[in-house]
Protein backbone atom coordinates (compact mmCIF):
# COMPACT_ATOMS: atom_id res chain seq x y z
CA UNK A 1 0.00 0.00 0.00
CA UNK A 2 2.82 2.37 0.85
CA UNK A 3 4.41 1.93 -2.56
CA UNK A 4 1.08 2.64 -4.28
CA UNK A 5 0.56 5.78 -2.20
CA UNK A 6 4.10 6.96 -2.96
CA UNK A 7 3.51 6.38 -6.66
CA UNK A 8 0.26 8.35 -6.62
CA UNK A 9 1.91 11.21 -4.73
CA UNK A 10 4.83 11.25 -7.17
CA UNK A 11 2.51 11.21 -10.18
CA UNK A 12 0.36 13.92 -8.64
CA UNK A 13 3.38 16.21 -8.42
CA UNK A 14 4.54 15.28 -11.91
CA UNK A 15 1.14 16.05 -13.48
CA UNK A 16 0.03 18.98 -11.31
CA UNK A 17 -2.69 16.87 -9.67
CA UNK A 18 -4.58 16.19 -12.92
CA UNK A 19 -6.41 12.98 -12.00
CA UNK A 20 -6.61 11.77 -15.60
CA UNK A 21 -2.85 11.87 -16.09
CA UNK A 22 -2.09 10.74 -12.53
CA UNK A 23 -4.25 7.63 -12.90
CA UNK A 24 -3.05 6.82 -16.39
CA UNK A 25 0.56 7.05 -15.17
CA UNK A 26 -0.30 4.85 -12.18
CA UNK A 27 -1.76 2.19 -14.49
CA UNK A 28 0.41 2.41 -17.62
CA UNK A 29 3.52 4.12 -16.28
CA UNK A 30 4.66 7.73 -16.42
CA UNK A 31 6.47 7.24 -19.73
CA UNK A 32 3.22 6.28 -21.47
CA UNK A 33 1.22 9.05 -19.78
CA UNK A 34 3.80 11.67 -20.71
CA UNK A 35 4.01 10.35 -24.27
CA UNK A 36 0.26 10.81 -24.71
CA UNK A 37 0.49 14.37 -23.39
CA UNK A 38 3.34 15.12 -25.81
CA UNK A 39 1.46 13.57 -28.75
CA UNK A 40 -1.40 15.95 -28.04
CA UNK A 41 0.87 18.99 -27.90
CA UNK A 42 1.02 19.34 -24.11
CA UNK A 43 -1.66 20.02 -21.48
CA UNK A 44 -4.65 18.66 -23.45
CA UNK A 45 -8.24 18.96 -22.30
CA UNK A 46 -9.17 16.06 -20.03
CA UNK A 47 -11.77 14.53 -22.34
CA UNK A 48 -9.35 14.68 -25.28
CA UNK A 49 -6.60 13.10 -23.19
CA UNK A 50 -8.91 10.32 -22.02
CA UNK A 51 -9.92 9.50 -25.59
CA UNK A 52 -6.25 9.53 -26.65
CA UNK A 53 -5.01 7.04 -24.03
CA UNK A 54 -3.41 4.36 -26.16
CA UNK A 55 -4.14 1.35 -23.96
CA UNK A 56 -7.82 0.33 -23.69
CA UNK A 57 -7.20 -1.22 -20.25
CA UNK A 58 -5.75 2.05 -18.97
CA UNK A 59 -8.53 4.15 -20.50
CA UNK A 60 -11.16 1.95 -18.80
CA UNK A 61 -9.23 2.01 -15.53
CA UNK A 62 -9.10 5.82 -15.50
CA UNK A 63 -12.81 6.07 -16.34
CA UNK A 64 -13.79 3.55 -13.65
CA UNK A 65 -11.71 5.13 -10.89
CA UNK A 66 -13.03 8.62 -11.67
CA UNK A 67 -16.63 7.39 -11.75
CA UNK A 68 -16.13 5.51 -8.49
CA UNK A 69 -14.66 8.67 -6.95
CA UNK A 70 -17.84 10.57 -7.83
CA UNK A 71 -20.07 7.81 -6.45
CA UNK A 72 -18.17 7.61 -3.15
CA UNK A 73 -18.15 11.41 -2.85
CA UNK A 74 -21.93 11.40 -3.30
CA UNK A 75 -22.36 8.65 -0.68
CA UNK A 76 -20.16 10.46 1.83
CA UNK A 77 -21.97 13.77 1.30
CA UNK A 78 -25.37 12.06 1.61
CA UNK A 79 -24.32 10.38 4.86
CA UNK A 80 -23.39 13.75 6.33
CA UNK A 81 -26.88 15.20 5.79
Amino acid sequence: IGFGVDLLVSNSGRYDGDPYRVLSAYNAGPQAASRWVEQLGGAPERDVYLAWIGYPETRHYVEKVLIDREVYDWIIRAAGD
